[in-house]
């Protein structure tokens, strides 16, 4: 009874205001980042693979020259070699190929270049909340990147793995 509470009940109430403010601001980049993807804008990182191509201010995609082979070798290796990420990884990384980081491949790094969908040529938002975010609606524009794999070869590999 001799304590005095009224610091740390203004604590309390100052953090649930700074929690109930960050979710708001959370919510509304995630609406601009679906607009955003529904009008045909990309604004992360590069697909593996992929590149910015830029014409002036004008912005279109093209294979890289560098990663797109690796990323057929990655099929055949998964596809025609029946191997895992790891053994793929490994295969890459002795054959002298290195992830856009500069670090040798991991089999995470293999899993999500596979699984991409911009391989097959779609630009996708909304695949994979993030923890603690509301389930969203899918956002996919097709036909956005210049596709890596035709429907059949990315049927099959997703098939395979």
């Amino acid at each position: 009874t001799d304590e005095d509470i009224k610091e740390e009940l203004l604590l309390l109430l100052k953090a649930g205001i700074a929690g109930a403010e960050n979710r708001r601001t959370s919510e509304r980049v995630r609406a601009n980042m679906s607009r955003a993807v529904e009008k045909g804008i990309h604004a992360a990182r590069a697909p593996f693979g992929l590149r910015r191509v830029f014409h002036g201010k004008e912005v279109s995609w093209g294979k890289d020259p560098v990663e797109a082979p690796v990323v057929k070798e990655m099929y055949r290796l998964s596809v025609e070699g029946n191997r895992g990420y790891k053994a793929i990884a490994d295969l890459l990384d002795t054959a002298g190929h290195h992830a856009r980081s500069g670090r040798t491949f991991t089999s995470f790094t293999i899993q999500r270049v596979l699984s991409n969908e911009a391989m097959m040529g779609d630009l996708t938002y909304g695949k994979n909340p993030k923890k603690g975010n509301p389930q969203q609606e899918l956002v996919r524009v097709e036909s956005f990147f210049p596709a890596t794999f035709t429907e059949a070869e990315w049927k099959t590999l997703q098939d395979r793995l």
